[in-house]
């Protein structure tokens, strides 16, 4: 019975890939899906690289909504926008009511996308905000990304991408969202609100940060916070480790295939773990069973 029911667990998650993977290749093509994680973008049949620098009136929020995208912030003298797209992308870049909206998109939306790790710089948007700047939100919605954020101060932060990569180090934010459906998260030195961090294959990671609540949810990824505070957490995985070492008040893990290792810097810190194939650990101690409370 209990092999059947490994067995019929390790069927589910197999199956669960498959269909994340065709899904992926259905929308952008199969043409070397496999590379996707790790390789920036390129569109099929681009010719001509269009760059540019526009400068801008003051804003204070970032709206970016691209098919494939570099993103970063960096400081300066004044409020521009430097970017770099093939000639047969309809882009718009505009400021209204305070927010800069970046637009990119493939002219014909039909048309397969390369992840072949060709020249990530040919989809690039670099926004440059005076120094002391500090934004009321940054908020993202793109197909393939490369986003790479750091020593920001912002209100609100909602980044989502399809694919691609997200790096985030030395950021002061209230409630954050961070969303990829394949790729890696990474955060480190960074300040934050309640936070939500989701990954479907990819995996999570976070150092030195501190943060409210938090909830982190990895489907086929490991998750791994090293020396972080928060308040409350709650995380899960379908498919990959959690590894969580930091001072908080609860921690809610749940774990179908995985081990689940905690080392908790609050000796009354409440902790609840759930781990249907796997081990779990609490500060170093090997537990017996599939779950633990204290």
């Amino acid at each position: 019975m209990k092999n059947f029911k490994t067995l019929y667990i390790v069927l589910i998650f197999v199956v669960t890939a498959i269909i994340i993977a065709a899904s992926i290749g259905f929308r952008f093509g199969f043409k070397r899906v496999g590379n996707f994680l790790n390789s920036p973008v390129s569109a099929l049949n681009d010719v001509d690289i269009s760059s540019s620098c526009i400068r801008t009136e003051s804003f204070s929020a970032i709206e970016i909504d691209a098919d494939a995208c570099s993103f970063e912030i960096e400081r300066g003298d004044d409020y521009h926008v430097n970017y770099t797209f093939p000639a047969n992308y309809d882009r718009k870049i505009e400021v209204s009511n305070g927010t800069l909206k970046i637009m990119a998109k493939v002219q014909n939306p039909g048309m397969n996308i390369n992840v072949n790790g060709i020249k990530s710089e040919n989809y690039k948007v670099t926004v440059c905000i005076p120094e002391g700047v500090e934004l009321s939100e940054i908020k993202t919605e793109m197909d393939f990304a490369e986003i790479v954020l750091s020593d920001i101060k912002v209100g609100k932060l909602r980044i989502s991408a399809d694919a691609g990569s997200i790096e985030l180090a030395d950021i002061e934010s209230g409630d954050s969202e961070i969303k990829t459906d394949a790729g890696g998260i990474k955060v480190r030195n960074s300040t934050l609100g309640d936070t939500d961090i989701e990954s479907d294959a990819g995996s999570i990671e976070l150092e030195s940060c501190k943060a409210q609540s938090i909830k982190v949810s990895a489907d086929l990824g490991n998750t791994e916070l090293d020396n972080t505070t928060f308040t409350d957490g709650v995380f899960s995985s379908s498919m990959g480790n959690i590894k969580i070492d930091g001072t908080f008040d609860s921690v809610d893990a749940d774990c179908s295939l995985g081990v689940v290792s905690i080392d908790a810097d609050n000796p009354d810190a409440k902790i609840n773990v759930e781990v249907e194939l796997g081990s779990i650990e609490i500060d170093g101690k090997n537990i017996k069973g599939r779950s633990y409370n204290q």
